[in-house]
């Protein structure tokens, strides 16, 4: 027979399966032993020293395991519904046509360059005076703005339209080919390189 001492030094679960088997506990002890220590029925594998490959408490759990396994969806937090994803794309894609649509009212012509410094500027200024003495007369100009930065000398000038069909009128003229490009040309011997650039833009004021 196992000793207590044997019993403690045994395996958890082995203890547990001895002391489970063929006794039943009180408040008072073991039936039939009050107050005694437990009546052990060692099973062959304790004598032997060998496990069993299989138990009813493996058995049990590796059944449980493989229904988890095969209902394991329907035990997985729902997932979240597709139609949320599909929504929040459309959000998206709306928002994307929404900045797209750009109102095109005011159109300009951008001159862009870098001038060596306050002489260059001034230059530039004045050939930008007589531009926009020019410009007055043409259906359709409203005006034009001047920026100079005098850190790094870069000079920005802009010329106004009412619409596209005014900036069109425009680079179709003869004030265009005749007076404004021999002006343009002037512009390249004051920046650096010679380097001018031009380009159109919708031209809005914010109230």
């Amino acid at each position: 027979l196992a000793t207590p001492s044997t019993i403690a030094m045994a395996p958890a679960h082995l203890s547990a399966n001895a002391t489970t088997t063929g006794m039943a506990r009180t408040s008072g002890g073991v039936m039939g032993r009050p107050g005694g220590p437990p009546h052990v029925t060692p099973r062959p594998h304790l004598r032997s020293g060998t496990v069993p490959a299989t138990t009813t408490t493996t058995t049990t759990t590796t059944t449980m395991l493989a229904r988890v396994a095969q209902n394991g969806s329907r035990l997985a937090l729902p997932a979240a519904p597709r139609v949320t994803a599909v929504r929040a794309q459309r959000g998206r894609a709306h928002q994307v046509r929404c900045y797209a649509e750009v109102p095109v009212n005011k159109v300009c012509r951008m001159l862009q360059c870098k001038v060596e410094g306050e002489e260059q500027a001034v230059a530039m200024d004045a050939l930008l005076n007589e531009a926009d003495k020019t410009m007055k007369s043409f259906s359709g100009y409203v005006g034009s703005t001047r920026m100079v930065c005098k850190s790094y000398w870069d000079f920005k000038s802009v010329m106004v339209f009412e619409g596209v069909p005014a900036l069109e009128a425009y680079m179709e003229s003869d004030v265009r080919e005749k007076e404004i490009l021999p002006l343009l040309e002037k512009a390249k011997g004051l920046a650096v390189d010679g380097d001018v650039k031009m380009q159109n833009f919708v031209y809005d004021q914010l109230p």
